[in-house]
């Protein structure tokens, strides 16, 4: 069964607020990649679009969408954008921007686009080129255009990554000290970096702004010689989710948790662009019940 065929009242999902009225649960364009296409791999018939994207966070009772790099809205007219932003308001869907890099060029676009679409944040990731030019050159790239973000009252976050260490990410922040910027935790990113989310939540937790939330399996090849790391739904993964979200909830401020997945490719297109939706609804309900118990 297509995923265009499944009904929407088949995922009917409660909405509620959970520990802050500000906090919102949100889902991010790479919850939905294999629908919008992945480079190297079959393309779906008719990629998700932006009015697709919108919808399909409507049927899991998201309340935020954000924005990422698999899906440039700098490629697009900001009379698209400005259409697409109104379409939001419509679908009483908010709208975060992401990208990638930390060239001026590039934040500076997006943090034009964060204005167009209402989003109080930009997110971004240092590049792997970038972070080997070093730590005095990142410093000095995003204190050229904190100064632009303080004055439009948007708020820049980086997100951890394999390329960066979490001491070279504190060394960033507490030398810029700034409050428009800080981190977009993700909780499987900082595994390439031989970092575990609690390696990163200790030493970072007191800048954190925003989560990304997905869950991973590390499985031993059967041949015994090394180990892969796959996504998995929510809670069926080897994530530490009650810690994490302990820790943020703990915080008592308004950070948002937004879903990602990492679904490998399956047999084909059909049965990926499937489990992808499958995922999706799994995790959305798990992280709502285990809020939910939170309370």
């Amino acid at each position: 069964m297509l995923i265009r065929d499944i009904s929407i009242e088949k995922f009917i999902i409660e909405k509620t607020r959970f520990i802050s009225k500000n906090m919102k649960i949100g889902v991010s364009s790479w919850c939905f990649a294999w629908s919008i296409g992945v480079p190297n791999y079959p393309k779906p018939e008719k990629p998700l679009d932006f009015d697709g994207l919108l919808r399909r966070a409507k049927e899991v009772g998201a309340e935020l969408l954000q924005i990422a790099e698999n899906f440039p809205l700098h490629e697009f007219k900001d009379s698209t954008l400005e259409e697409w932003a109104s379409l939001a308001r419509e679908y009483d869907i908010e709208i975060e921007t992401a990208t990638w890099g930390i060239s001026s060029e590039v934040l500076l676009r997006y943090l034009d686009i964060a204005e167009i679409f209402g989003s109080k944040i930009v997110r971004t990731i240092i590049k792997p080129e970038e972070a080997r030019k070093g730590l005095e050159y990142v410093i000095q790239k995003l204190r050229s255009v904190l100064p632009r973000f303080e004055e439009r009252n948007i708020v820049l976050l980086l997100e951890n990554y394999e390329q960066t260490k979490s001491d070279d990410l504190l060394k960033i922040f507490t030398t810029l000290n700034s409050s428009y910027l800080g981190l977009c935790l993700d909780t499987t990113n900082s595994i390439g970096a031989v970092e575990p989310v609690e390696t990163i939540m200790d030493k970072l937790i007191s800048y954190v702004k925003e989560v990304h939330l997905k869950d991973y399996i590390i499985r031993r090849f059967n041949h015994r010689f090394g180990m892969i790391v796959i996504g998995a739904p929510l809670g069926e993964g080897q994530l530490n989710l009650d810690y994490v979200l302990n820790r943020i909830c703990a915080m008592q401020r308004d950070i948002n948790i937004i879903v990602e997945q990492w679904l490998p490719f399956t047999r084909s297109l059909e049965e990926t662009l499937q489990l992808e939706s499958e995922w999706l609804v799994k995790s959305i309900n798990f992280l709502r019940s285990m809020l939910k118990r939170m309370i």
